[in-house]
């Protein structure tokens, strides 16, 4: 379930490498695999680069990021995630499910980061 929570983001990691085919997933797969409707009128920012690159770099340069930053770089560090190319935030959200995600998901949730 993903909820509106003020001054929370719920932050994704994966490893597409095309933005088309993560704006795609993220319409079309998302809400399946992680058993949650995401709210239409809160769209996320997400980041898609070429080649994965260390988390921190990867975090850098989104709004907000002095927020979340090291909380998230450091949950990363915590769950052995070095690199990816894929970061998809969802700004004002905090996600919760009872459900294991689709264990096929093209992205791993990171966690919740309040501030």
């Amino acid at each position: 379930m993903m909820t509106r929570k003020g001054k929370c983001v719920a932050i994704w990691l994966g490893d597409f490498t095309d933005e088309l085919d993560a704006d795609e997933y993220l319409h079309i797969q998302f809400g399946r695999d992680f058993h949650c409707r995401p709210d239409e009128a809160n769209v996320p920012e997400f980041c898609v680069l070429e080649s994965a690159v260390v988390i921190p770099e990867l975090l850098k340069g989104f709004s907000f990021e002095s927020n979340f930053f090291e909380a998230a770089c450091a949950q990363a560090q915590k769950s052995g995630i070095v690199s990816s190319s894929t970061a998809v935030i969802y700004y004002q959200t905090h996600y919760e499910c009872d459900q294991p995600p689709d264990p096929s998901a093209s992205l791993l949730f990171l966690g919740n980061f309040e501030w």
